[in-house]
Formats: C-alpha cells, sequence, structure tokens
C-alpha cells in the first residue's frame, strides 16, 4: 500500500523532480556501499581526518575544542571538529557516524546542485544533469567515508550560492559566509563573487550600502567570538586557525616547486602553536621579499598544474586507512574510475562553454567564484585536494551542455522548457 501511494504521488510530482529523487537515493545508496567496503579506519588515516576524529572525540567528552592529547587547538579550523564532535555526542563517537554524516551531506550537495542550476540557468533538465554529473562523481562519492572537511564545507558554500542566487537577507547570507569559513579559512573569498552578483543584478552604490556591507559585517561577527577565544588561550591575534601559516610555509619557501614541501627537521623543535606559527611566517614574508618573481610569477602556474592535474586525493587517503589497502587491483581500478569520472566532467565542462557562458548576473557569479577560489589558493601550494568544494561548478556548467544533447537542440534549452 505504501508503494501504491508513494508511486501515485511520484505521478503527481514534476518529471525533474522525480528524476532528482531518483539520482539522490541511488547516490546515497552507493555512498553507503563504498563507507563499508573501504572500512576506513582513523586512527591509522592521515593527520588532518585523525586529528578531526581525536578532536571531535575530545570534544563529545566535554573538552571544547582540543587536540588530542587534551590541549587547547587552534591548528585547524573548529567547524569541521565541532560539528564531527555534536555528532559522536549524539551518537557516539565511532567513525562510522561521521561517514554516515558525510554521505548525507555529499548526496544533499548533488541536490544543492540542482537547485542553483536551475536558479541560474532556468533550465529543468540542465539541472537534472547537472545533479547526476555530481552525484555520481567518483571523488564526491568516494569522500563519504574520508573525516575530513570538504563535504561539509561544500554543503556551506552551495547553500551561500543558493541563498544569495534566491534573494535572502545579506545578514544571513554573511552569518552563513563566516561560518564556512570557521570550516576552512577559505570560506572568507565567497564575498567575493555574492558581491558581484548584488552589483550586478542592483548597482554599486546600492549594492554596497544595502546588502555587501551588512553582509560582510554579519560574517565578521560570526568570527570574532572564535578570534577572541583564541587571543585569551594563546595571547596571539589568530583570525581563524594557524593553519593557514602551515599553507603558506609549504608552498612558499626554498625549494619551492607547486607542490607541498614536508617540514624540515629544524621545524619539528617548535612545540608551541604560536612559535610555530610566526616562524613560518616570517619565513614566507622573507621568501616573498627575497624572491618576488618567484610567487608571482614562477611559481603560480606550477601550483595551479597541481591543484587541478588529477583527483586522486581521496583514492590515497582511504587506502592508507583501509584494511583492504594491499588489494592493489582493486585500488588501481578505483583510480582509474576516478580520474576517468573527472576528466570527463572536465571535458563537458569546457566543450559545454558556449552554452553555460552568458552575461546574466547568476551566470557571471559562478565564473567568479571559479577564479576567486582557484587565485586563492594559488598562495599556497598545488593540491587536488583544493578543488573539491569548486566541482560543482564544472557540474552545473557541464549539466548545460548535457542537456543540449538531450534535446536534440543547438540552443541552450528555453526558460522552464519542456524538453527532455
Amino acid at each position: 500500500m505504501a508503494i501504491l501511494l508513494l508511486t501515485g504521488r511520484a505521478r503527481r510530482l514534476p518529471s525533474d523532480v522525480v528524476a532528482l529523487g531518483a539520482i539522490l537515493l541511488t547516490a546515497f545508496a552507493a555512498r553507503l556501499a563504498w563507507v563499508f567496503w573501504v572500512g576506513f579506519d582513523p586512527e591509522i588515516a592521515n593527520i588532518d581526518a585523525r586529528v578531526y576524529h581525536l578532536s571531535a572525540q575530545q570534544f563529545a567528552a566535554g573538552c571544547g575544542y582540543c587536540e588530542p592529547r587534551g590541549d587547547p587547538a587552534i591548528f585547524f579550523p573548529p567547524g569541521y571538529p565541532g560539528f564531527l564532535g555534536i555528532l559522536y555526542w549524539v551518537f557516539g563517537s565511532h567513525a562510522l557516524v561521521g561517514q554516515i554524516a558525510n554521505a548525507l551531506l555529499t548526496t544533499l550537495n548533488a541536490g544543492l546542485v540542482f537547485l542553483i542550476a536551475r536558479q541560474a540557468y532556468d533550465g529543468r533538465w540542465a539541472a537534472v544533469a547537472a545533479a547526476a554529473l555530481y552525484a555520481f562523481l567518483p571523488s564526491n562519492a568516494m569522500f563519504s567515508s574520508l573525516l575530513m572537511s570538504e563535504p561539509l564545507f561544500t554543503t556551506m558554500l552551495l547553500l551561500v550560492l543558493l541563498l544569495a542566487l534566491r534573494g535572502a537577507p545579506p545578514i544571513v547570507v554573511g552569518a552563513l559566509v563566516g561560518l564556512s569559513a570557521l570550516v576552512r579559512g577559505q570560506g572568507l573569498v565567497l564575498l567575493v563573487p555574492v558581491t558581484v552578483l548584488a552589483v550586478l543584478r542592483s548597482g554599486w552604490r546600492p549594492s554596497l550600502r544595502q546588502y555587501v556591507l551588512p553582509m560582510a559585517i554579519a560574517a565578521l561577527i560570526v568570527l570574532v567570538p572564535w578570534t577572541v577565544r583564541n587571543y585569551v588561550q594563546f595571547d596571539s591575534f589568530v583570525l581563524i586557525s594557524t593553519g593557514q601559516a602551515d599553507a603558506l610555509y609549504r608552498g612558499n619557501r626554498d625549494g619551492a616547486q607547486g607542490p607541498p614541501l614536508s617540514d624540515p627537521a629544524d621545524r619539528e623543535e617548535l612545540r608551541d602553536p604560536i612559535e610555530a606559527y610566526d616562524y613560518k611566517m616570517d619565513v614566507v614574508r622573507n621568501f616573498i621579499r627575497d624572491n618576488p618573481l618567484s610567487f608571482f610569477v614562477t611559481l603560480p602556474p606550477r601550483k595551479l598544474y597541481y591543484m587541478y592535474d588529477a583527483d586522486s586525493f581521496h583514492v590515497f587517503g582511504n587506502r592508507v586507512a583501509s584494511p583492504r589497502q594491499d588489494n592493489a587491483v582493486a585500488w588501481q581500478v578505483v583510480g582509474q574510475v576516478t580520474q576517468l569520472g573527472y576528466g570527463s566532467l572536465f571535458a563537458l565542462a569546457v566543450v559545454s562553454a558556449p552554452v553555460w557562458y552568458r552575461r546574466t548576473p547568476e551566470a557571471v557569479m559562478l565564473v567568479v567564484l571559479f577564479g576567486v577560489w582557484t587565485l586563492a589558493h594559488l598562495a599556497f601550494f598545488g593540491f587536488g585536494r583544493f578543488h573539491f568544494p569548486v566541482m560543482p561548478v564544472w557540474a552545473i556548467w557541464a549539466g548545460t551542455g548535457v542537456a543540449v544533447l538531450w534535446s536534440g537542440a543547438r540552443q541552450p534549452e528555453e526558460p522552464n522548457g519542456e524538453s527532455g
């Protein structure tokens, strides 16, 4: 009876909504299957996932945001450990809790891609295609098993875009930008594409006074309590975390070639987090002063290459913490499938440029988002993990082209078109 009722209701729903529902259910099931197959163990994972997991356990035990050994933490932004810690406090301190949450988030993100694509391009089937491409992008699914901040941050990024597109109050958008920066500090760059959207819609003066300024203030208000906490705990002004200095340090010192450098032996002697922060910032400042041509001209193309050349971080991250890590054939297949999906999405996004390239505020906002996100990370080092949050933009662009092919037309589908 329940199946009949659901079937009857589905028949009354728009066909694109039914298609989206099928995509999301299938995607979530695939993510759960992947999580259980990998058997990811955060205790032996790379340092980020291990620290997130252990810090979340400390949070659930009532320590607040602490290092695994119990000291106050400042290296990583607090957003993801806090999010994971709340889940551990409610459901138990088990890695599977975070993995199921990530599976839900990466599935939800495909639904948000659908809504943004429909809002930006007014095409039902372009939105369905974008959601499908993103939902079944291998790296998106495989991030579910990693206890990493990318799925949560990407959810917040997409919510910022959607709320801005739908004209949400600036203080709401700004507060969400501030919260996203507490998950990944680079979240502050989201102020730029939203500002561009507001200016293109309303003009410079009205948008700056009525939207951009309140949005920026709201973001700042969200960050101030955490910055004060850092000052009280560590007697130093650190806006969000000291990890940003580490990212600069690993990409901008003697020997830099684009990929991240490991810490030299002398840095290991710096146990105090603020001493390490000051040391790294001094090294970076000196490197930029002494090597401006390298920092501004030579290194950025190399960093760009290493940021986008492959989609393999999640494969390595899962394998090193999986009891199946010795199954070389299986992981080779996983790597090949991942790269095939990544390369195909990139190719579709590029060849679809005549369709998605428009001068509408909504389309320009997506281009600006991709541009500023990429430029912001060229200050650090080239790393494939950094491109994950902007993969929804590629999926939206590719979806417009797929919709045209689907309908057999040579032009973008008409607003709210019924093609397909």
